[in-house]
């Protein structure tokens, strides 16, 4: 299991489309967010969805990268908390 980050520009609402339709959409036109995916996010990292809602949307553009392993994201996130701060994250 890894770490994938995604980033769209220009993300905007279609108000008609419904998020249980999901796969009558163009995944490359078209993001589905689900309101189960928008809580996990939430819990996780809080404030990185503020605004959404769940529904479909569209996007100009779309930017995705593989972070690595949760393991090694946590790492990393360990050490930079360490130079910037002196102190572990406890993780």
């Amino acid at each position: 299991m890894g770490l994938d980050i995604l980033a769209y520009r220009k993300l905007r609402e279609v108000p008609s489309a419904h998020p249980d339709d999901g796969d009558k959409y163009d995944l490359d036109t078209y993001q589905v967010i689900s309101a189960e995916v928008i809580d996990d996010t939430e819990a996780n990292f809080p404030g990185r969805t503020a605004g959404l809602k769940a529904g479909v949307y569209t996007f100009e553009e779309e930017f995705s990268f593989r972070a690595g392993s949760y393991s090694g994201y946590n790492e990393w996130r360990d050490n930079l908390a360490w130079f910037a701060f002196g102190a572990r994250t406890g993780r």
